[in-house]
């Protein structure tokens, strides 16, 4: 029997007991409470999202307020990421855990920079994305509306310039816009950074920019792949 003054504390080895599911039968009361307790716990975090998720998710801090590592993920232009999305997640965030959130935009918003994410099909195919060439740079013309994106998201990377960034620096700038390319299935290959360099009058979602890591993109062993064979020879 459990004595009274242990009743505030249930042994650690029936505590183990409790958690194994061992049959109640021959168990003292105060145990089969604890045991019942547990189950109790366990369905209401099922209900969540899953034993464990709640206490995850208050180590993760939610993307939108979280500052991405822009200088270090300099570093990987021109590499391709892996498991998708969540690699480029992975690479601005330096150690620290992200939550995010899948709400059908092929964005991402930090609180210091904007992620896109370009998927691009065969070379004959023209889709909502364009990139040309003028004066040996890479431009692109992306369409916010058609990639999912809000308004706030398309005047984001209407604000994005290019910065001569620092390691102090980093956490400042409000206005990074980054770029992510594949052709599915393919993974991403990271692009860099983007500076707005205007707008097409026909169609008032769509934003010109230039590639600020341009030269570094087209070393890349996938750049004919994903930009290269699709490159026109001006703005379209």
């Amino acid at each position: 029997e459990v004595l009274e003054e242990d009743e505030a504390e249930i042994p650690r080895v029936l505590r183990t007991v409790v958690e194994l599911g061992e049959p109640l039968r021959g168990l003292p009361r105060k145990v089969k409470k604890v045991r019942a307790l547990a189950q109790k716990q366990a369905k209401k975090a099922a209900k969540r999202g899953g034993q464990g998720k709640p206490c995850q998710f208050a180590r993760e801090t939610p993307i939108e307020k979280a500052t991405a590592d822009v200088v270090n993920s300099l570093e990987s232009v021109g590499k391709t990421l892996v498991s998708g999305r969540k690699g480029a997640v992975d690479l601005l965030s330096g150690d620290t855990p992200i939550r995010t959130k899948n709400d059908g935009r092929n964005v991402d918003t930090w609180a210091n920079a904007i992620s896109l994410f370009v998927s691009v099909g065969k070379p004959q195919t023209r889709g909502p994305t364009s990139f040309w060439e003028r004066d040996g740079e890479l431009y692109m013309t992306w369409d916010g509306k058609a990639a999912g994106a809000h308004d706030s998201d398309i005047a984001r990377v209407g604000r994005s310039k290019s910065a001569e960034l620092t390691p102090e620096s980093a956490g400042e700038a409000t206005d990074n816009a980054l770029l992510f390319v594949r052709r599915p299935p393919g993974q991403f290959m990271f692009c860099g950074r983007l500076e707005c360099v205007g707008a097409p009058k026909s169609n008032d979602s769509a934003v010109s920019v230039r590639l600020v890591d341009g030269e570094r993109v087209r070393s890349s062993d996938t750049y004919y792949q994903l930009i290269g064979c699709r490159l026109a020879a001006g703005e379209p």
